[in-house]
């Protein structure tokens, strides 16, 4: 499958408000060869078609293309799941968001201390649906968190997941360094593509993430949110990148509060120095 797809090496990540439709055509442009829908609630997906309409915009030029999905029970992420199957390359399980709400919502990276849940949902996943199971998940709290993430990864490996993404770093860590030295453990032990996340803040940094952990991918979030070309250095302008942006999310008649959620992020530096930019950045309500 891995190779079916070209074997990509440069990944946009799963990003909520930000790896919609049009930034993933943008990202494809500067050099991403594989990208991710924002995640997706999929108890919302599986019974709201509105929220389907309003979350999910498959587009011919967007592949290849994995689709995201958050949730604890099996059954619910796969009647999700049924909903793209025949419009994406493969549909993943977050185990990775390690935020307030996915405790609350019992999702994301609070689903790692019950891993038997995980290998449910995979093996459930992996033996109805017609595209490759993927799970995002991040590495083990304890001291001998290297077992612990090998040890997951091959029973989810066993149970049919065909690609793993890990981010180098637990839950309860936001700013400490990505442990490169977890994802290359896992990569070695298991017979998947392993996707490496997590340490990549400059396009130098995705050869060296590569080479230190021996991943088949380095998938990229918050750097790439601050500039989409981080794949394909040198890197484009900001300000070719906001003119661009604003037309791609006009193009696919983006939400204007995505759009807004974007030029914050890409004109970060300028509104620090304009206050009144700002201002009328943050009050504006079309584009």
């Amino acid at each position: 499958w891995w190779r079916s797809i070209g074997s990509p090496t440069r990944v946009l990540a799963p990003m909520v408000n930000q790896s919609e439709l049009a930034f993933r055509l943008l990202a494809r442009r500067h050099g991403a060869q594989l990208c991710y829908t924002p995640m997706l609630h999929a108890a919302n997906f599986a019974s709201d078609e509105v929220y389907r309409q309003d979350n999910f915009d498959p587009h011919p030029s967007d592949r290849p293309l994995v689709v995201q999905f958050c949730g604890d029970v099996p059954a619910t992420l796969l009647a999700a799941a049924r909903h793209v199957e025949a419009r994406c390359d493969a549909v993943e399980i977050n185990c990775g968001c390690p935020q307030g709400i996915a405790r609350r919502g019992h999702y994301g990276a609070f689903l790692l201390d019950e891993p038997d849940l995980i290998v449910s949902m995979v093996s459930l996943l992996a033996s109805q649906l017609s595209v490759p199971v993927l799970v995002k998940m991040r590495t083990a709290a304890e001291a001998a968190a290297y077992k612990r993430t090998v040890e997951l990864g091959l029973a989810l490996q066993a149970a049919g997941c065909a690609l793993l993404t890990l981010h180098g770093r637990t839950k309860e860590q936001r700013s400490m360094p990505c442990d490169w030295r977890a994802i290359r453990a896992l990569k070695r032990a298991l017979s998947i593509p392993v996707v490496a996340n997590g340490g990549v803040e400059a396009p130098e940094d995705v050869a060296a993430c590569l080479s230190a952990t021996e991943a088949d991918g380095v998938m990229s979030s918050e750097a790439a949110s601050d500039n989409p070309a981080i794949s394909t250095p040198p890197l484009a302008a900001c300000s070719q990148l906001q003119v661009m942006v604003v037309e791609m999310m006009i193009t696919t008649i983006t939400s204007s509060p995505v759009v807004k959620a974007h030029l914050f992020k890409l004109l970060y530096m300028a509104l620090q120095a304009h206050h009144g930019l700002r201002v009328r950045l943050g009050s504006a309500s079309s584009f």
